[in-house]
């Protein structure tokens, strides 16, 4: 009798009349039959409203409240203690969990056409506390506020804070993930520019702030060389859409063809460049400091590893200098009114189609060109003198639009500042001859040479670049 009724003035709030109930020390051995109680008897009902939103707080609190009446009696022994702090930390994340939903609950309400929007109606996902508790027994805490949660709309302090004190390891993960994250972000805006590129800033210094206090090393290193693989990020790797009428479908082929290629354009990969340049300057300074402490071997492996990445960065700032000028690759965080007062250097000029030698071209010329070649681009080169027959066959007619289509996004995948700057050295090399720019031939050649040593290779090389 006396334990239900503690029961339910604990679920109504009322704390301290439960303490004074249980004031005696032989009652007080009812506050872990309670919090068994309460564990046994959290409502396994959705939540999908304010009210139960705000209900589902209050039992975790209660949870809270007897675990502390507890504790006493459980830090004597090793797997009760572990059992309050798993339990601590868990109902702390149920807490966090239901408050993100009962605001967005809010948010969802205020506006009736965000309420609508499909990506809405996935995050609106309803749990109870006991599916909550179960997932956490299964997965991280990250998979589960993923899971749960809109986890790229919320302060990632907030995140960091909660997970800081619930695992160390995975504060690390989610700390790598914030430098990503940023970085994507920034990518994306470098679309605007000229509108955004103080926003843009910001993301890459919020990058560098996360990616300066990470630890390991070892994770720096390899969140850094993830950081760069961003830059073969294309628009079709987001598009995912779920076609489920004849208009999705035509919406789909819109953005398919309207973002198509690589995401990164000059300005997002300067600016990655020069901040990922700073990160190897500071982890290589580090290093040096932790030489005294850390293992030699350790050391060793760690001066490899940034070794190796940072002789792709050389290579890749050279190429973006190359084709871009010294100008635009030294403006970081400069919009593009004064990229380049003068107008040389320009990407334009690099990919001219006119060339100085007499002889004719009867294929494009890039730096790195795909070798796969869509049946619809075919049929639009091989069938031009059949327009009448186009005309009358909507088939064929569909096919030539769709071909001229896919023309325009191969064309413009060949122009980008990505797609030059996968090219070989030998391929620079020949294409600013083919252009008669000897004065680009020769920086390259130069460059050839600086990693070259042995004399017979530079002549065999002269001799096939000759030729």
């Amino acid at each position: 009798m006396l334990q239900d009724i503690c029961y339910i003035l604990t679920m109504k709030g009322k704390y301290s009349e439960v303490e004074l109930l249980l004031s005696c020390n032989l009652l007080k051995r009812l506050y872990p039959v309670l919090l068994f109680k309460i564990l046994n008897d959290c409502p396994q009902e959705i939540m999908s409203t304010r009210e139960s939103y705000d209900n589902g707080i209050s039992i975790c609190e209660c949870i809270n409240f007897f675990l502390e009446k507890c504790y006493s009696d459980l830090y004597n022994d090793d797997y009760l203690n572990k059992l309050y702090a798993l339990l601590k930390n868990h109902i702390r994340i149920v807490i966090y969990i239901l408050q993100w939903k009962k605001q967005h609950y809010i948010d969802m309400k205020l506006s009736a056409k965000e309420s609508k929007n499909s990506q809405s109606d996935m995050i609106e996902q309803t749990v109870s506390i006991k599916q909550i508790l179960s997932l956490l027994q299964k997965h991280n805490i990250l998979f589960v506020l993923k899971l749960i949660t809109d986890i790229h709309d919320q302060n990632y302090s907030d995140i960091q804070d909660l997970v800081k004190e619930v695992s160390l390891n995975q504060s690390v993960s989610f700390q790598a993930y914030c430098c990503i994250i940023n970085v994507l972000k920034a990518t994306f805006l470098c679309e605007f520019y000229n509108v955004e590129h103080k926003q843009i800033t910001k993301y890459f210094s919020d990058m560098m702030s996360h990616l300066s206090s990470l630890f390991p090393l070892s994770l720096r290193i390899e969140t850094m060389e993830n950081i760069f693989s961003l830059l073969f990020l294309r628009y079709e790797d987001f598009n995912v859409i779920n076609v489920s009428s004849k208009d999705d479908c035509n919406i789909r082929k819109s953005i398919e063809y309207e973002k198509s290629g690589f995401i990164a354009n000059k300005y997002a990969v300067r600016d990655m460049l020069y901040y990922l340049w700073k990160s190897t300057l500071i982890t290589t300074e580090e290093i040096d400091k932790l030489q005294v402490l850390g293992s030699h071997k350790e050391m060793q492996q760690l001066r490899e590893n940034l070794s190796t990445f940072t002789s792709t960065l050389i290579d890749t700032r050279w190429r973006l200098k190359f084709h871009m000028g010294l100008y635009f690759f030294e403006n970081v965080g400069t919009p593009q009114e004064s990229d380049n007062p003068s107008g040389v250097n320009k990407l334009e000029s690099v990919i001219s189609q006119t060339p100085s030698f007499p002889h004719r071209i009867t294929e494009d010329t890039f730096f790195y060109k795909r070798d796969s070649t869509s049946d619809e681009i075919k049929v639009k080169s091989d069938s031009s003198s059949e327009s009448g027959l186009l005309s009358r066959n909507k088939r064929r007619k569909c096919s030539r639009i769709t071909a001229e289509k896919t023309d325009h996004l191969t064309t413009k995948d060949k122009l980008s500042l990505i797609n030059l700057m996968l090219a070989s050295k030998e391929s620079l090399i020949v294409h600013c001859l083919w252009k008669g720019n000897f004065q680009k031939a020769q920086e390259v050649v130069e460059v050839m040479l600086f990693y070259t040593n042995n004399t017979s290779y530079r002549i065999t090389y002269f001799h096939n670049i000759i030729h």
